[in-house]
């Protein structure tokens, strides 16, 4: 009997500290995140033209830690990949001596369909606001965010000729987002406060070049 009473009251205990674990816990949300956005060129310079459909994806995963007891509040920290095609008439090239130049094609329409591509491993920090709880997996969002990349493989590629590979791309990007929405559905919003190119790249141009993403589009989170 004293053996059944002690394993009552070891259970009994242990019930009663997992009920207050769940009580207490705080739990997460939006662990895995997967997107596409297009992507505007804030320039500062005349004659850039945007020739057919610029775009990014990007997805990640970003660890989730609840800030208050209610969960509605929340900070993460995440790691992702980005993938940028961004389209214009703006012309990557190497001269005879094998240095990189960029100018402005003001050719045809196809001459103009320049791509350049930037691979990103991306880490983003993000301060959440939602109304979720413990039950409630559909909810509406509002997420600020600063997000910090590295370019690892750049390249270029005209309509006519081969792609090259670039080394003169600023290896290193910041930029601020904003996510909003509800349940599956969330707009996604990323303005990019750094250049694009090297302070110091061959423009062949009379002014600066001053090219600053913006990314426009859609994002979906997965528990």
């Amino acid at each position: 009997m004293k053996y059944f009473f002690l394993i009552f009251f070891f259970t009994y205990n242990f019930c009663l500290g997992q009920d207050s674990l769940v009580k207490t816990n705080r739990y997460k949300e939006d662990q895995i995140y997967i997107g596409t956005s297009y992507i505007l060129l804030n320039q500062e310079i005349n004659g850039l033209k945007q020739n057919g459909f610029s775009r990014s994806f990007y997805l990640g995963f970003i660890n989730d830690i609840s800030l208050n007891k209610k969960g509605n509040l929340a900070i993460a920290f995440g790691l992702g990949y980005a993938y940028n095609n961004q389209i214009s008439n703006l012309n990557f090239y190497k001269d005879e001596y094998g240095s990189e130049k960029v100018n402005i094609n003001y050719g045809t329409f196809l001459e103009t369909k320049n791509k350049l591509i930037s691979n990103v491993l991306e880490f983003p920090i993000e301060f959440r606001w939602r109304t979720s709880s413990f039950s409630n997996y559909s909810f509406w969002r509002i997420y600020l965010g600063y997000k910090f990349g590295y370019k690892f493989f750049n390249k270029a590629k005209s309509y006519y000729e081969e792609k090259i590979i670039l080394r003169n791309i600023s290896p290193f990007s910041q930029s601020i987002t904003l996510s909003l929405g509800y349940n599956t559905w969330n707009v996604y919003l990323e303005y990019g406060v750094t250049n694009i190119l090297e302070s110091n790249y061959d423009y062949g141009l009379e002014i600066p070049l001053n090219l600053r993403p913006i990314k426009i589009g859609f994002i979906f989170y997965i528990l």
